[in-house]
C-alpha cells in the first residue's frame, strides 16, 4: 500500500457535543450563545508532511508520528495561526476498497494569549471518502480554564478542510465508565422537599448503588420529595413521602 499523505486535524468525543448540529457561524449565533461559550468555525490548509514508512501487517497496516505545520483560520483568533499536527495511522483491511483507518495524534496551538495542547482521533473513510475527526484542547496560559472542543472535516489524502466548534470556560468534562451497568430510577430533575418527584430511568454502576434503589418509574410516579433532591441521585424509599 502506497505511503498515505493525509491533512488531517483533530480530534470530539465529545464530546458527545453534538457539533455535526452546529450551523454555519453567524454573528448572531455568537450572540445568542449561552454565557462563557462561544461557536467557531474557520479553514485549514497544511504543508508536506514528513516522509513516514507504512508498516504492512497481516491486518493491515499502519503508520506512526507523521507530522507536519498547518495554517488555521478561524472565526475567533484565539484558535487562529499556525499550529503543529502529528497523527498516526492503523488501517484495517487494506486489500478492501476502501480500507478502514483509524486515526488519532496530538495538536499544539499558540494563540496570540496562551496555547491549546489538543488530542484528537479520527476516522476514514467515511461519507464521500471524507475524513472526519474531533478534537479536545485545554486551554493554558491566558487561556487557563478554557476548552476548545472542534470537529474537522476534510477531502481524503488531498488536505485541506473546515473546522466547527466550541470554546467555553471550564475545564475537560469527566467522562464515566460503567462496566457493570444497573438500570434504576433517579430524579429526572432537581426536586424540591414537598414537590412531586418527576423519575427517570439511567444506568448506574452496579456497586454505586443499593439493594433498596427502585427500578419501576411507577413506583415512584407522585411521590413528594422528603429532602432537596438532585437531578440525577437514585431514588430509594426513604428519600419519598406520599403525595397528599
Amino acid at each position: 500500500m502506497r505511503t498515505l499523505r493525509l491533512s488531517i486535524a483533530g480530534a470530539a468525543a465529545l464530546m458527545c457535543l453534538a457539533l455535526a448540529g452546529i450551523p454555519a457561524l453567524a454573528q448572531e449565533a455568537v450572540e445568542e450563545a449561552p454565557a462563557g461559550v462561544t461557536i467557531v468555525t474557520g479553514t485549514e490548509g497544511c504543508h508536506e508532511p514528513t516522509p513516514n514508512i507504512w508498516n504492512e501487517t497481516a491486518w493491515g497496516g499502519y503508520q506512526r508520528g507523521e507530522a507536519h505545520w498547518c495554517e488555521v483560520t478561524m472565526s475567533d483568533p484565539r484558535v487562529s495561526g499556525s499550529w503543529f499536527s502529528t497523527y498516526n495511522l492503523d488501517c484495517y483491511g487494506v486489500e478492501a476498497e476502501p480500507a478502514f483507518c483509524m486515526l488519532r495524534g496530538s495538536r499544539v496551538l499558540d494563540g496570540p494569549d496562551g496555547r491549546w495542547d489538543c488530542t484528537w482521533t479520527g476516522t476514514f473513510p467515511v461519507e464521500d471518502d471524507a475524513i472526519l475527526s474531533t478534537g479536545l484542547c485545554p486551554g493554558t496560559g491566558g487561556y487557563e480554564g478554557l476548552t476548545y472542543v472542534f470537529q474537522y472535516t476534510t477531502p481524503a489524502i488531498v488536505g485541506g478542510g473546515t473546522f466547527r466548534g466550541v470554546i467555553y470556560e471550564g475545564e475537560l468534562l469527566p467522562v464515566s465508565v460503567i462496566t457493570d451497568p444497573v438500570e434504576v430510577v433517579v430524579a429526572g430533575r432537581d426536586a424540591m422537599a414537598g414537590y412531586i418527584v418527576l423519575p427517570a430511568l439511567q444506568h448506574k454502576p452496579g456497586a454505586e448503588v443499593g439493594p433498596d434503589v427502585f427500578t419501576d418509574p411507577l413506583e415512584v410516579k407522585g411521590r413528594k420529595a422528603v429532602v432537596d433532591i438532585p437531578a440525577g441521585t437514585p431514588i430509594t424509599p426513604e428519600l419519598l413521602e406520599p403525595a397528599e
